[in-house]
């Protein structure tokens, strides 16, 4: 009798201690995953750094030589601008030109420039400009083989867009045409100079 109540309760204990070992290693397993750190997200390499703002100023200088004639004028138009900017000029008016029958008409004139510039280094600029340059002879004139007035002495006009790299103060000839009705030529000249802040 004895005998089989301690086989009974030695069963019964075997059977408890049974029961409780899942459930004390899902306890076990639920800590260790609790403490363990988080998966790290692949790195996809350092962010590119944006490139620095251009600090400094650039100051533009247009000369236009008008030759027609052999007479030659020459009109200078002169703008600051930070590194890295656009500027914009307008310049326009009105001159009286006599024609043959006696007579005086205005003729509008204009000088328009459109520039940035950025800097390549402490010596070289690229500079990108579009100019406009409408001209008058106030003297007036006939256009070759026409008995009537003619608009190719009384006015000249000349537009471009350049995109050069210049040094730093030094004067560079961008441009040189000729009118195809007359003499007159026109000669445009950059120089782009960097000014301290």
């Amino acid at each position: 009798m004895t005998k089989r109540l301690l086989t009974a309760v030695f069963a019964i204990g075997l059977s408890a201690i049974l029961a409780a070992t899942p459930l004390v290693t899902l306890e076990a397993s639920q800590d260790a995953a609790a403490s363990a750190p988080a998966p790290q997200t692949p790195s996809l390499g350092p962010t590119p750094a944006t490139s620095p703002r251009q600090v400094g100023n650039i100051q533009l200088d247009l000369t236009i030589t008008d030759t027609h004639g052999g007479k030659a004028v020459r009109k200078a138009v002169s703008m600051l601008l930070g590194a890295g900017a656009r500027s914009v000029l307008r310049s326009s008016g009105q001159v009286p030109v006599a024609w043959p029958d006696g007579s005086t008409q205005f003729q509008p004139v204009s000088l328009n420039l459109d520039a940035n510039a950025h800097l390549r280094n402490d010596q070289l600029i690229w500079v990108t400009a579009t100019f406009e340059f409408n001209t008058a002879d106030p003297a007036g004139g006939t256009a070759s083989g026409s008995s009537s007035p003619g608009s190719s002495q009384l006015s000249s006009q000349l537009t471009q867009r350049i995109d050069v790299t210049v040094r730093n103060g030094r004067p560079l000839i961008v441009s040189r045409s000729a009118d195809p009705f007359s003499d007159r030529t026109v000669t445009v000249e950059l120089t782009a100079t960097i000014r301290e802040p």
